[in-house]
């Protein structure tokens, strides 16, 4: 195979590479014999993809899209273009906590990505500690007006991370 402008295609290659070698032929509309006629291929390609940062170097770059559209249009690939697109993203505000009782104390606190502010005047209120949902729902009652604190045992991340990415939403459903 003969590629031209090499640089304009390590993404796609990448992909392509990954596929191969996870023999994930299907999704390339390929029979299961692809994998394993090009799976030392793929597997290079991933090496010098993973040994090299030059790709992701510039990609990090703002102009990224309009280097990559440039080397793909040099290259003499059809139908190039970029498309607008709204990148959601979340920016950290200042972050504070502090116990006010039964003593005066800061508490560290790191604010996850994607969660809501609570304002300027941020929030004063009770805390209520449970260690799961079931304890929330059975609590429910104590929880209107409350903080609720997830003081859930670790057992592995994806069973844990459950508390972090549900325990607003779950916890704004009891008030």
């Amino acid at each position: 195979m003969h590629i031209v402008g090499q640089r304009s295609l390590y993404c796609i290659l990448g992909i392509t590479a990954a596929a191969l070698a996870s023999g994930g032929t299907a999704a390339l509309g390929q029979s299961e014999d692809l994998a394993e006629q090009y799976g030392d291929v793929a597997g290079r390609i991933i090496d010098a993809a993973v040994g090299d940062s030059s790709a992701y170097q510039r990609l990090a770059d703002e102009r990224a899209i309009d280097w990559i559209l440039g080397e793909m249009r040099q290259d003499s690939l059809e139908n190039v273009r970029g498309e607008p697109v709204m990148v959601p993203h979340w920016i950290r505000g200042a972050e504070s906590a502090a116990l006010v009782k039964p003593r005066a104390l800061n508490l560290p606190v790191l604010g996850l990505g994607g969660s809501v502010g609570t304002g300027r005047d941020g929030i004063n209120a009770e805390v209520l500690v449970v260690r799961s949902f079931e304890e929330l729902t059975e609590r429910a009652a104590e929880a209107a007006g409350k903080i609720v604190l997830f003081n859930a045992p670790f057992t592995t991340y994806g069973e844990t991370v459950q508390y972090r990415s549900r325990g607003a939403i779950e916890a704004a459903r009891v008030g």
